[in-house]
């Protein structure tokens, strides 16, 4: 190990297993949250899964308002329209349900509730977060942006036409609720997206700069086991399930190392191909020895009405 000068930072409490984010309710309430802001998407709406988690806080006395309109790229325009409403309702918790675009929305929507202007103007910690606003709790609902344990959120500046990044402790979700469960319907072309997105953020926690030795130790030995190979469409396994609770796990710690270590290259052109399934635009932007891109052919693999949008 060489003499540099490392940083480890684990702020999310994680709780991982098959059916955990039935616990929500409870977990909320012991957080003492007692009205919540749920965030999430259309796609997610539609499949019911949202009207579950609803269901799961109001069980526990806790009050829900629902904002299920965050863009498949989150915008700030979203973010603003979070903020208000937890100004206006007077809310202390923030509950994300989704991939990586409603967790992104949540972290910045919780942030902003307790800061002036508007979310661009904090665009890479340039003027700073200073004080925590409401408890943010993440349910993943994709195995690979690794939203739930990080501390940053990419947003996009529709007046710009930039994505930016918005970094702070302050974001860092306070539990995570890690459930494989809710991805086992996930569309074959998603799930290869997603797990595209988890080998490529375990490449930049290994290879980045302000890596630590512990990202390297924990991606040599998960990239021995984790699906490398995302072509190859995983669920048609008889227990969908099983196969979702080993790339799930595998990927939140992969992309996990991210938190600390900072991305690198290969995320800046993916920024540019908004258009594509986050992960897709990876397979694109990150190539091997012989100059090729391996992966370049995941796009065909998109579904069309996919249940949940995601991003980062």
């Amino acid at each position: 190990m060489d003499a540099k000068r490392y940083k480890f930072f684990t702020p999310t409490h994680l709780v991982f297993g098959e059916g955990c984010s039935g616990e929500v309710g409870q977990r909320v309430k012991a957080l003492g949250g007692t009205k919540a802001l749920l965030v999430s998407d259309k796609g997610l709406e539609r499949t019911g899964l949202v009207g579950k988690v609803r269901t799961a806080l109001e069980a526990e006395g806790v009050a829900v308002v629902v904002y299920a309109d965050v863009s498949e790229n989150p915008t700030a325009d979203n973010v603003h329209a979070g903020r208000d409403l937890i100004r206006e309702h007077g809310l202390d918790v923030v509950v994300a349900l989704g991939g990586g675009s409603p967790m992104d929305a949540a972290k910045a929507m919780s942030a902003l509730a307790v800061h002036e202007g508007d979310i661009t103007e904090y665009e890479y910690g340039l003027k700073p977060f200073t004080r925590p606003g409401p408890t943010i709790v993440a349910i993943p609902t994709t195995a690979g942006t690794g939203a739930e344990a990080t501390m940053g959120a990419v947003i996009t500046d529709l007046a710009t036409h930039r994505k930016i990044d918005v970094v702070s402790p302050l974001m860092a979700p306070r539990l995570a609720l890690v459930d494989p469960e809710v991805t086992a319907t996930l569309p074959p072309g998603m799930t290869a997206a997603t797990g595209m997105d988890a080998l490529t953020h375990s490449v930049e926690g290994y290879t980045a700069t302000l890596a630590h030795p512990t990202h390297r130790v924990k991606v040599r030995r998960l990239l021995d086991v984790h699906l490398i190979d995302v072509r190859q469409p995983f669920r048609t396994s008889e227990n969908p399930v099983v196969s979702c609770v080993e790339l799930f796990f595998h990927s939140h710690v992969l992309t996990s190392c991210t938190a600390d270590a900072i991305l690198t290259r290969e995320r800046a052109p993916a920024f540019q191909l908004t258009g594509f399934i986050h992960g897709a635009d990876f397979a694109g932007s990150v190539g091997s020895s012989d100059g090729t891109a391996p992966f370049s052919d995941l796009s065909s693999l998109e579904d069309s009405g996919s249940s949940s949008s995601f991003s980062s």
